[in-house]
């Protein structure tokens, strides 16, 4: 690597620093708690704190709290309520899964399912039957779709057991 070349005009000052070597530096007083140059200790953790907060605050949302509604466990069934939206249709999909019991169930039994979707915001409602025969299970539909829908409910019936499985369903696409 070659030495830097220095260029000096003509007429210019040179400037003389050996005096100021000759004395050593003045040393800058330390604030308590603070090093030179560097932020405060603390400063780090305040910035995680924030993305902890709203790390802790999902998993509250989707976990805890029973906003979403559209699982549940109906007649030792997981049964899961699925809306999908195409064009000018929703197509609309109950899936049921046995839930693993160690065998309490015989194995001649087979349930019959009825349900019954409703879209609460235009009053348009179907039915859907069928026998548990094997796991995993769908039955499906389909319904008019609008931008006014807004919910799809389902009031599921295995055996004797009853629940109501809602969805929040999306905008229409334009």
């Amino acid at each position: 690597m070659k030495n830097p070349v220095l260029r000096i005009r003509k007429g210019t000052p040179v400037y003389d620093d050996s005096a100021e070597q000759e004395a050593p530096p003045a040393r800058a007083t330390a604030v308590p708690g603070r090093s030179r140059g560097r932020p405060a200790p603390r400063a780090g953790r305040l910035v995680l704190l924030p993305l902890f907060a709203l790390a802790l605050a999902l998993i509250v949302l989707f976990r805890v709290l029973p906003g979403q509604g559209n699982r549940a466990v109906i007649g030792g069934w997981n049964t899961t309520l699925r809306a999908t939206a195409y064009q000018d249709s929703l197509l609309v999909a109950l899936t049921f899964v046995k839930e693993d019991r160690g065998g309490a169930a015989t194995a001649g039994e087979k349930p019959l399912v009825e349900a019954r979707i409703v879209l609460p915001d235009t009053g348009q409602e179907i039915s859907l039957s069928g026998v548990l025969s094997k796991s995993p299970t769908t039955l499906r539909g389909q319904m008019d779709y609008s931008a006014r829908v807004r919910q799809v409910r389902a009031e599921v019936t295995v055996g004797k057991d009853r629940r109501t499985l809602r969805l929040s369903a999306r905008a229409k696409p334009r």
